[in-house]
């Protein structure tokens, strides 16, 4: 399915509960390069949770594809969602072999072990964000960046899973159209290794 055009003005699409524009891939390609926590290997792997669609993950797939050598070629995007025998796929833009599936949405999705990223975006659950960022035993965390973006009405509720977050750093929080590229009522939240 063809991507819908994106302007620098924080669109609802029907697919997505995320207002996004060319700012947010923007803003969020920018904290994915950054050195201080961006990409140090030649393949990036973000892992989106609860992707849904896929919209948002495709058009960043698609704005990352699209900056120059060396960082056209070290960005991969994935997106999990839950899969159901009884409903169609939710997937409609993501490549099948970046499309992933979980059983449930109690079920950590295993490829957070390679993922250099994660992304959180409308999230329903605080103990399965809870659940991805815990370290498995005996293993380091390869993740360098932690995104959520949602709505700022439920960063109370969502805000104590990033806090004090074993080797990484203090949340940095960038809001509305002017500061992230999202509606007003909305923000991104950023969480880097330090």
């Amino acid at each position: 399915m063809a991507l819908p055009k994106l302007t620098n003005t924080p669109t609802r699409h029907p697919d997505l509960c995320l207002s996004i524009s060319t700012k947010l891939l923007q803003t969020l390609t920018t904290i994915l390069t950054n050195t201080n926590g961006g990409p140090v290997t030649a393949d990036n792997f973000i892992l989106s949770v609860g992707s849904g669609s896929g919209m948002l993950e495709a058009h960043l797939q698609q704005h990352l594809n699209a900056l120059p050598r060396p960082w056209s070629t070290c960005f991969t995007v994935k997106g999990v969602e839950v899969s159901s025998a009884t409903l169609k796929p939710m997937n409609k833009y993501l490549p099948a072999s970046q499309a992933l599936s979980v059983r449930g949405t109690w079920e950590v999705c295993p490829f957070v072990a390679a993922a250099d990223t994660l992304m959180f975006v409308y999230p329903r659950d605080p103990g399965l964000v809870n659940q991805y960022l815990k370290p498995k035993a005996g293993a380091p965390h390869p993740l360098r960046v932690v995104l959520w973006l949602g709505p700022r009405a439920d960063w109370d509720v969502f805000g104590g899973c990033f806090r004090d977050v074993e080797g990484f750093g203090e949340v940095e929080v960038m809001e509305g159209e002017a500061g992230a590229g999202v509606a007003e009522f909305e923000m991104v939240a950023v969480l880097r290794r330090r």
